[in-house]
């Protein structure tokens, strides 16, 4: 599935967008320190694929929270500028 989703503040495309992290990062949070065998987290592809989507939908919403409050504080700084 192909997300076609654009910032709608930067412009910045979900597609191009970076979490930053890597397969061995993802895999890594998986790791449950642990003798026990029933708190052992499966570590295949899939399971990988999956909390890496999730981390990176994530991101996206906070980029887009973010960018919205950078426009409305340039916008409230440019507004106090004019009015000053």
């Amino acid at each position: 599935m192909c997300v076609d989703l654009t910032c709608p503040f930067c412009g910045l495309e979900y597609r191009n967008f970076r979490t930053g992290l890597g397969f061995a990062d993802v895999r890594e949070m998986l790791w449950v320190d642990s003798d026990d065998p029933k708190e052992w987290r499966y570590k295949r592809r899939h399971t990988v694929l999956g909390l890496w989507h999730a981390i990176k939908i994530e991101m996206w919403l906070s980029h887009v929270h973010h960018c919205r409050e950078g426009i409305n504080e340039t916008m409230e700084t440019h507004n106090a500028i004019i009015s000053y």
